[in-house]
């Protein structure tokens, strides 16, 4: 467990990160668009599809947690790599079952905040969020579900629900931009029942980055322009830019990438 002091420093360096994120705004919006080919060289063009196609099965109401839409999120955490890494996912029957067990939860939240997006969503309903999603469990080692989950319910409530990854969103939140260790690729590391308070600090500082920072805004209000809508054609040429929510991921996979670069050239001149 996390104590006062150490989560103080985690919120610290999150909001800094998120003020600077805002000065590199443009270069990563630029980059952003390019995640999609950092992910597909990484994983295989398969991962885009995948991502379009659990995003469909959720928008369809007839298929919405029932067996297609369960079977396209499972395909897209292992077209994200969830099965070569710690996270292994439960096996398939396993798996299905245990999201069935919470389809009228995730069912009826999805209706009440059918039309809300995350930085309208009021503050005090961030924690009934966390709390929900704090019960799915889709992966061997349930004590470790913050990875697993975020990617799960980002493809059932993908307005209001960010993937959260150790490599680059809990870096994100947890280090300096400036700090020697934000460039390396050693995996962020959670302590035990941590998990939960991390995930809210994530999403509030998410909404705070939409509601109000002139980049965040600027992203809602342009977002038809650059919103795409999931279809089947995704593959190396489609994209990530499918909520607000995936977009801050984008932006935070490419503020680390981007100072990942800027350090490596730093001590190589040194």
């Amino acid at each position: 467990m996390m104590n006062n002091d150490h989560l103080k420093n985690i919120e610290e360096n999150y909001r800094k990160n998120r003020e600077r994120l805002e000065k590199d705004f443009d270069p990563c919006r630029k980059f952003a668009d390019f995640v999609p080919i950092t992910f597909t060289t990484r994983f295989g063009g398969k991962a885009i599809y995948c991502h379009h196609d659990a995003l469909l099965a959720a928008e369809t109401e007839k298929d919405f947690l029932k067996e297609r839409h369960i079977e396209a999120i499972r395909g897209v955490l292992k077209a994200w790599g969830m099965e070569f890494r710690g996270a292994k996912l439960k096996a398939d029957k396993e798996f299905k079952l245990h999201i069935c067990t919470h389809r009228p939860s995730l069912t009826r939240l999805k209706s009440e905040y059918e039309n809300m997006r995350i930085d309208t969503v009021p503050d005090s309903e961030i924690e009934r969020l966390v709390n929900a999603i704090s019960k799915i469990k889709v992966n061997v080692a349930e004590k470790t579900w913050i990875v697993s989950t975020s990617k799960t319910l980002c493809h059932i409530l993908p307005n209001l629900i960010p993937p959260i990854d150790r490599q680059y969103s809990l870096r994100f939140m947890t280090l300096p931009y400036d700090d020697v260790k934000f460039h390396d690729t050693k995996t962020i590391q959670i302590r035990n029942n941590s998990e939960k308070r991390l995930a809210q600090i994530f999403i509030e500082g998410m909404k705070d980055f939409f509601k109000n920072t002139e980049a965040g805004k600027s992203l809602v209000n342009s977002r038809k322009q650059w919103l795409v809508k999931p279809d089947h054609r995704g593959d190396v040429v489609g994209s990530f830019n499918t909520s607000l929510p995936k977009m801050f991921d984008n932006l935070v996979v490419a503020f680390v990438q981007i100072h990942r670069a800027k350090l490596s050239a730093k001590d190589a001149k040194e």
